[in-house]
Formats: structure tokens, sequence, C-alpha cells
């Protein structure tokens, strides 16, 4: 195994283009990877920081021809939240949104 490691420094040292696409490919791959399982373990795989996080839902509006939406204004929160008799408690929460500025999601 060792003289199979050589052979493949010599041959790498050997064709140096070669050798700098292959390690940023490998690079690139690594890094790709390493920003995607942060981002999956960060948003999905993490419990939510509260108590009792499998308690927690979110509501979305949804218009008269069935699609979801994720933006309450300010009054239709505070009429849910002083109307709703279903849950223990109404909170609002404000997130980034990627593409479109700021959006608020009901929690």
């Amino acid at each position: 195994m060792l003289n199979d490691l050589k052979y493949a420094l010599r041959a790498l040292r050997g064709a140096p283009a070669f050798t700098l696409v292959a390690v940023a490919t490998l690079a690139l791959g690594i890094a790709v990877n390493t920003i995607a399982f942060t981002l999956l373990n960060s948003l999905a795989l993490r419990p939510m920081p509260v108590r009792d996080a499998s308690r927690v839902v979110r509501i979305y509006p949804v218009d008269e021809t069935g699609r979801r939406h994720n933006l309450f204004s300010y009054p239709d929160y505070q009429s849910y939240r002083d109307q709703q008799q279903s849950f223990e408690a109404l909170v609002a929460s404000w997130r980034s949104a990627p593409a479109a500025g700021a959006s608020s999601a009901i929690s």
C-alpha cells in the first residue's frame, strides 16, 4: 500500500494541472457538503430552543384558492391571538426571507 501511495504522489507531481484541478474539486466538494450539512443540522435536525418543542405548531394563512402564504399582518395576528381558544398561547416570530426581505410567521 505504501508503494501505491508513492506511485500516486509521483503521478500527481508529474501532472501539476491535473493535480490542481483534482485538489480544487475535492476542496469544493468538501466545502459544499459542510455547508449543506450545517444548514440541514441547524434548520431540521436540531430541536427548537423552546420548552416542549414537539407541541409547537406553525400557522399559515390560506387564500380562497387554497394557496398557502407566509405573511400575516400584525392586526390579523392580534385578532387570531385574542380570539383563539385551541392553543395555550399564540406568538408571532419574524424571520428574514431569502429573496423578499422580512416575513413573519405565527408560531
